[in-house]
């Protein structure tokens, strides 16, 4: 709420059951954006009317320069539906209950809220009388459900997890340890993890007003992603298909390397745009600062382990001594063209990398294994 234009009522102390006192104020430089608002003095309002009637507060007020003023987040007088928020509480009897004459009186953290929408067009009028606003008298009022809150969080742990932790991991284990299962079966759990996480999201989303549109940026990225890690999926297991018939990358190979690089880079971008979107300020940097580094580091490991495996490879055209077995390169293949297993030493097979590896062991098939 740091920056947000507020109209702020409590009862009058010395008349406490008829009349409230109203305030325009703001929120300025709060580290997490809830703390006690202060008055706007160069916000000009007026007051037309004001009522306390069997509990309920009401008040007909005019703002001349609600919409233009740099103090605060300016109002859309030409929006057809803008946000605003409401707020009560913290409580109706005791020691919370605020009762002064003072615009800067001390009062608690509300301990109820929600989000209504307003036409402003309806509201502006030329004459100093409160215009006459046509709509509905009766809104029907719906909480959220209560397992919204937890359904935010799962949502967080499922992508957040899977960007900074699972999709790194992934890439780890191909790149610095070759180990080509480990990292299909870690990318396969986070794009599940991450289909889940996008489930929960359209469904806490669907039923929160604000974000039912799905118009921020966060979930319009979000959903590219998702979609995105499900072509990258199905691209790298043709990918491993293919180089088990040919021993080469193709153009799917090719596509399944950028657009995992181009998604991994994304989902942690998404991640902080995910907190900032809930209005968490230090969450965000810390975050941010993680991404920042599990990004360096994967990108790291990932060049140090090419620059390692090119280093131990058979160049071609070296003169070194080989023993691999000139009868290797006799071994039949099938009838889709790739290697039967046979006995012995396989022939060379040139991995993604430009590199020779050799087959091993009684029966089996010499394969490369590059990395994506």
């Amino acid at each position: 709420m740091d920056g947000a234009l507020m109209f702020i009522m409590y009862p009058s102390s010395e008349n406490e059951d008829t009349y409230p006192t109203i305030i325009a104020q703001t929120l300025k430089d709060a580290a997490s954006g809830h703390d006690t608002p202060s008055p706007l003095s160069n916000v000009n309002i007026t007051v037309q009317s004001s009522t306390i009637e069997n509990s309920v507060m009401t008040a007909n007020i005019i703002c001349q320069n609600c919409a233009g003023d740099q103090s605060h987040q300016s109002v859309d007088i030409s929006s057809t539906k803008q946000p605003w928020i409401w707020a009560t509480g913290p409580g109706d009897t005791g020691s919370n209950v605020v009762s002064s004459d003072s615009q800067d009186a001390d009062i608690n953290q509300h301990n109820n809220y929600g989000v209504f929408f307003v036409d402003m067009t309806a509201t502006k009028s030329n004459s100093s009388a409160v215009p006459s606003i046509s709509g509905k008298a009766d809104i029907d009022v719906k909480p959220l459900p209560s397992s919204v809150p937890a359904l935010i969080i799962i949502h967080a742990v499922c992508l957040t997890g899977s960007f900074l932790l699972l999709f790194p991991l992934g890439v780890v284990a191909l790149r610095w340890f070759k180990w080509v299962r480990v990292h299909w079966m870690l990318q396969v759990l986070a794009t599940l993890i991450c289909l889940l996480g996008l489930v929960i999201a359209i469904a806490f989303s669907a039923m929160d007003p604000e974000y039912s549109a799905f118009g921020e940026g966060h979930q319009i990225i979000g959903i590219i992603v998702v979609v995105a890690l499900i072509v990258q999926a199905v691209a790298g297991y043709k990918h491993h298909q293919d180089y088990k018939k040919i021993g080469r990358r193709t153009w799917i190979s090719n596509s399944h390397l950028w657009i995992g690089r181009v998604v991994i880079v994304l989902g942690m971008v998404n991640a902080v745009l995910g907190f900032s979107l809930a209005g968490s300020t230090p969450e965000t940097i810390g975050i941010a600062i993680i991404a920042v580094v599990v990004l360096a580091l994967t990108v790291a490991i990932a060049w140090f382990g090419a620059k390692r495996s090119k280093s131990s490879a058979i160049p071609l055209g070296s003169s070194e001594p080989s023993s691999i077995a000139l009868s290797g390169y006799n071994t039949p293949r099938g009838e889709d063209n790739s290697y039967r297993p046979g006995y012995g030493e396989g022939p060379p097979v040139r991995g993604e990398g430009n590199n020779y590896t050799r087959g091993s062991g009684e029966g089996q098939p010499a394969q490369g294994h590059g990395f994506v």
